[in-house]
This record gives structure tokens, sequence and C-alpha cells, in this order.
């Protein structure tokens, strides 16, 4: 399979992934309309694992050669470096897709044994298979795109801001506890 159509179904994965929804409030209501979403990200998972197979698979360094490549008898250091160092690259990035593949094994296996009446656990291992998903098919995407000397796309992490959010609302209690503390405590003299 071309690398193209790899770059493709990586794209589409994504573009599934982020039509989905992960914010809800604590309102039990949208929480069982997030949870919804259980066999929804069971298939993006799968998806998901099946283009990571796909990548370990057309990179593996046993049988990786580049398109239009034929076997090279080539008495020259600079053509047996630069194809070793290509083949160990090509390696290397089916070594991430492994990882990546076993990473999207775990979360399907933890989301398809969840009890699906434990809502906030279920919520939970949606949106952490979510996030892993991304995270694993943009990592692998940008890998393949530094292989094959392309610029990769750039992508919106949410997590980002979610991060930065949480960051400065707890700098924010943090400023007012310690605020409270010196103009609150006990006067020891």
């Amino acid at each position: 399979m071309g690398t193209e159509r790899l770059f493709d179904q990586i794209d589409d994965l994504l573009d599934q992934v982020s039509a989905i929804d992960v914010t809800s409030s604590e309102d039990t209501g949208s929480l069982s309309e997030f949870v919804r979403e259980r066999p929804r990200t069971l298939e993006l998972l799968q998806g998901g694992e099946e283009v990571l197979r796909q990548v370990e698979e057309r990179f593996d360094a046993a049988g990786f050669k580049a398109p239009g490549e034929a076997p090279v008898a080539s008495d020259s250091l600079f053509e047996i470096g630069e194809m070793i160092s290509t083949e160990m690259a090509a390696q290397g990035l089916a070594d991430l897709a492994f990882i990546a593949r076993g990473d999207l094994r775990a979360c399907f296996q933890d989301l398809r044994s969840a009890d699906a009446r434990d809502f906030w656990r279920l919520a939970s291992l949606i949106d952490r298979a979510l996030r892993r998903l991304r995270r694993g098919l943009i990592s692998v995407e940008s890998a393949m795109c530094e292989f094959e000397g392309r610029k990769a796309p750039i992508r919106v992490w949410g997590d980002l801001d979610t991060s930065l959010e949480i960051r400065r609302t707890y700098g924010e209690l943090r400023r007012e506890a310690q605020e409270l503390d010196t103009s609150e405590g006990p006067d020891l003299e």
C-alpha cells in the first residue's frame, strides 16, 4: 500500500475523532449523551489500529523498500550508509506504529469491558481513548512526513488548550490561597 493512501486514512480518522464532542458538563443528561459515543469510539480505535498495522507493515525494515527501489549491489560506502540509514529510519517508524497500536489495543479492551452503567468511568475511558488515538495518529503521521521529506500538516491539539486553562485556574487558586494564608493567619507573637 502506498503512503498516500495511508496519509488519507489517517486524515479521515482524525476528522472523525475531531467530530466527537468530548466536552460535557456535570449534568448527567449530557454525560449520558457523551457515553453513547462508546460504539463509535470502539470503531475508531479499530480503524486506527488497522491503519497503524498497515504503517508498521509498510515501514518494517525487514521488508522495506522505497517506492521504485531495486536491490542495490553497490560498493560505494556512501550508498551503503544511506541505505542502512533509511532502513533504520523506516524501522523506527514501524516501531512507533507498533507502540501506538499497543496503546490503542489497551484503550479498546478497557472501553469494551467497562460497565455501561458507570457513566463517569465510561466518559473518562472514551476521552482517554480519543486522546490516545489522536496522539498516536498524529505522531505517526508526522514521522511519515519527516521520513518522506514532506511538510507535516498542522494539527490542532485541544489537549494543550485544556492543559493551559487548568494551569491558569490552578495558578489563580494558589494565589488566592496564599493571600488568605498571609492575611488571615494566626498571630504567633
